[in-house]
């Protein structure tokens, strides 16, 4: 699912824009996704570690707080972080990408994060706007790709996305998934990351068909 360009993902360059040492100290923002880490941290770390030798590539999982305080004192080389934390760092703190995750599926990776609401087959709702008050189930509130982008779809519709959903139900990217929640009947909507729900499909994880998306777009994802 998953095709890697360059080291991988998104990188902040040291403020003397070079590595001190032979050391090279990597802050990994902590997303509790073990397929991220499989399929993207492991493979980056290696391949780093493999074509240059000469550093010692240290790296550490941290919370977005901590990360960002890491970057505000300039303790860091590089990080890894999704595009939308990535963003307000090169905003406040002059960061740079060196490589960019992308998936196959995708013509510009720069166009392509958002946000999927999903509801079971059989579900009255029709339109996102039918969820107001709704029980929700999710990865995390601070997934930029999944539940901020979805909230800012939710504000341009008009809505208060603070005060739109019912109850808030975060997984912390643990089992069951979100969209189990929902087939379960604990939920009655998940919010995902584009390209999430035919991954779980592929997989089998989520039985093909049992969910359905609510105001689908198709083209110029942003």
């Amino acid at each position: 699912m998953i095709k890697l360009a360059a080291a991988l993902f998104l990188f902040l360059a040291s403020i003397n824009g070079s590595i001190a040492s032979t050391q090279a100290k990597i802050g990994v923002i902590d997303v509790q996704d073990p397929w991220f880490y499989v399929g993207t941290i492991g493979p980056t770390l290696e391949h780093l570690r493999k074509t240059l030798p000469q550093y010692r590539f240290v790296s550490e999982e941290m919370g977005y707080e901590n990360l960002r305080s890491a970057i505000d004192a300039g303790e860091l080389d590089f990080f890894i972080a999704p595009s939308g934390f990535f963003a307000d760092a090169q905003e406040k703190n002059g960061a740079r990408h060196l490589a960019t995750q992308e998936r196959p599926q995708s013509v510009d990776p720069a166009h392509t994060a958002a946000g999927t609401v999903v509801v079971r087959q059989n579900s009255k709702f029709r339109k996102l706007s039918d969820l107001k008050g709704a029980r929700v189930a999710s990865d995390s509130p601070l997934n930029f790709q999944s539940w901020i982008t979805v909230l800012g779809e939710i504000h341009r519709k008009g809505e208060d996305p603070d005060e739109f959903w019912g109850e808030k139900i975060f997984t912390g990217h643990q089992l069951p998934h979100a969209v189990s929640i929902v087939l379960a009947g604990e939920a009655e909507a998940a919010v995902l990351s584009a390209c999430e729900l035919e991954r779980l499909e592929e997989s089998g994880v989520v039985p093909a068909g049992s969910v359905r998306v609510l105001d689908e777009k198709t083209g110029g994802l942003t």
